[in-house]
């Protein structure tokens, strides 16, 4: 899939003082988390981004012309302990996740349209604590890792009245399966 980058990010890549950022958003059991690789607070697709600190990193983000659910890990350093606490007691395996890379003006705006490099589903979160601040490494699957989970529904008449006792419209799928077909 090809994705453009706008021609405002595209000029500022070319200028001599960029000033790269990177924004995170999940979604978790009590709402998004907005978080950028800053300190203070970011406006930037019409929300509000928290400073997260120092964004640590991703593993290599992959696309290609082939049909493949590539994951990707991200570690941000210099969390705040209160965002930690949300990774601790809150749902959030298989909810939405992207990351976007932007770029900060000179006046520390961000340019219209950060690109979109990764969108998937959290997976698997660990963190390590300090005295003040700890460490986020964060799993995420692309969302193409759901056509490689099999498929444990079936089209049977059993499986479809576990979900709609009085229904019965498998119960003549088996049937179809002998019928002639004489065209006319």
């Amino acid at each position: 899939m090809t994705r453009g980058i706008t021609s405002a990010l595209d000029d500022e890549l070319a200028a001599d003082a960029l000033k790269p950022i990177f924004l995170w958003h999940g979604q978790f059991g009590s709402g998004p988390l907005r978080l950028w690789t800053g300190y203070g607070d970011l406006t930037a697709l019409g929300e509000t981004w928290t400073g997260s600190g120092t964004f640590g990193g991703a593993s290599l983000i992959q696309e290609s012309t082939e049909i493949r659910a590539d994951g990707v890990r991200f570690m941000l350093s210099g969390m705040d302990p209160a965002i930690i606490d949300i990774a601790e007691n809150e749902e959030y395996q298989q909810r939405p996740c992207s990351l976007y890379f932007a770029a900060l003006t000179p006046a520390l705006t961000v340019v219209a349209d950060p690109y979109e490099i990764f969108t998937g589903a959290m997976d698997v979160m660990r963190h390590t604590e300090g005295a003040e601040t700890a460490n986020v490494w964060l799993s995420a699957e692309n969302e193409l890792a759901v056509l490689e989970r099999p498929k444990l529904r079936r089209n049977t008449p059993e499986d479809h009245q576990a979900d709609y006792p009085t229904d019965t419209f498998f119960d003549y799928v088996a049937d179809l399966q002998d019928k002639e077909i004489i065209l006319t």
